[in-house]
């Protein structure tokens, strides 16, 4: 019993040091006036399960200061494989006729929580269980999109790290849980 707890532990003040910024991903990402076409496309190609909606606010020195992620802009909305299946794949084909020229502002969820690259894993694991989250925006000391985290990318964050915790964990009794809230909410 010991040394299931100390495996635990050890677990534990793993995500609690390691910075969200060691599992970011590179964030498909367009505009609020991309037509709804366009970004279903970009999330069925390898977007990772969502497409992250900036604003063009990202001032010219910082956008000539690097050439990574941060000069993506600020997150302003996000539409995940949820969005879609929620939003765009009941639609018959008329609706899609007409949904797939608008923009992709009208089917985005507005206001995603962000987190920054240097809070803990710890942290993302809470607020994405917490909420429901299966894709979450991080963002730079700035405010700007570094790029994103999905669950899946925790998971095999977790496996790699502790094979034998993770696969011989015995399961939960609870594990039915339903969220009143959509992704990015």
């Amino acid at each position: 019993m010991q040394r299931q707890s100390e495996k635990v532990n050890l677990i534990e003040d793993r995500l609690r040091e390691e910075q969200v910024r060691f599992l970011c991903q590179p964030a498909a990402r367009v505009s609020t006036s991309t037509s709804m076409a366009r970004t279903v496309d970009l999330l069925r190609e390898d977007s990772g399960g969502c497409v992250i909606i900036t604003d063009a606010s990202g001032d010219a020195s910082h956008s000539e200061a690097s050439e990574d992620a941060s000069a993506n802009g600020r997150p302003i909305g996000i539409f995940t494989e949820r969005d879609y299946l929620d939003k765009i794949i009941t639609m018959d084909a008329a609706e899609w006729d007409v949904a797939k020229d608008r923009a992709v502002e009208s089917f985005m969820t507005a206001k995603p929580h962000t987190l920054s690259v240097n809070d803990p894993l710890a942290e993302l694991i809470r607020l994405m269980t917490r909420r429901g989250y299966r894709h979450l925006p991080i963002v730079d000391d700035s405010g700007f999109l570094h790029g994103v985290v999905s669950a899946h990318d925790i998971i095999m964050y977790l496996a790699e790290f502790f094979p034998a915790e993770i696969y011989n964990l015995p399961p939960k009794t609870n594990q039915d849980q339903k969220f009143d809230r959509r992704e990015g909410e």
